[in-house]
């Protein structure tokens, strides 16, 4: 027998013994199991289907996560809807506390200010763009008060533009 989760952007189809070994205990999901007449389960005898109207990738980071026993996100999930929605469905406490230390973890990554390996700036990740990184491929040349590269004068007109490369990569 297979249980069927119709979501909103996609299907996730799992085996019942899948469900036995990692997902049956309480929590949304098994109170849905047990108790599929409140529900709109439209399934067969052999297939149980359930519409949940929630991203496909947030189901599967949930329940890969409670499969491995530690927090696994999938593809463009948002850390916000993730934490909401594992709130609401009385995931376990382990793994809203998972999904809360990795937004920290996020939030101190974008806001630590690294050293660009090319203009040596300071900047913000969340703050790189494509064109933040100014700078020149040759030095300063004295005599002739210009850069060897491209024979501007101005250190703020670098004739290289691109995003801050982090010395740390």
């Amino acid at each position: 027998m297979s249980i069927i989760f119709k979501c909103r952007d996609g299907e996730i189809k799992i085996e019942q013994d899948y469900y036995d070994r990692y997902l049956d205990f309480d929590w949304y999901i098994s109170i849905m199991m047990r108790y599929p007449n409140n529900t709109d389960n439209k399934g067969t005898e052999e297939d149980k289907i359930f519409n949940i109207f929630e991203s496909k990738n947030a189901l599967l980071s949930i329940l890969d996560s409670l499969k491995f026993k530690r927090f696994v996100a999938h593809n463009d999930i948002s850390l916000d809807y993730l934490e909401a929605l594992s709130d609401m469905w009385c995931v376990p406490e382990w793994l809203k506390k998972e999904i809360s230390q990795r937004k920290n973890d996020l939030d101190i990554v974008k806001n630590k200010i690294y050293k660009c390996r090319n203009c040596s700036n300071g900047f913000k990740l969340s703050e790189n763009k494509y064109n933040s990184c100014n700078t020149h491929s040759f030095c300063f040349n004295i005599t002739h008060n210009t850069f060897q590269c491209c024979g501007k004068s101005d250190p703020n007109d670098g004739c290289i533009k691109g995003y801050h490369i982090p010395q740390e990569y």
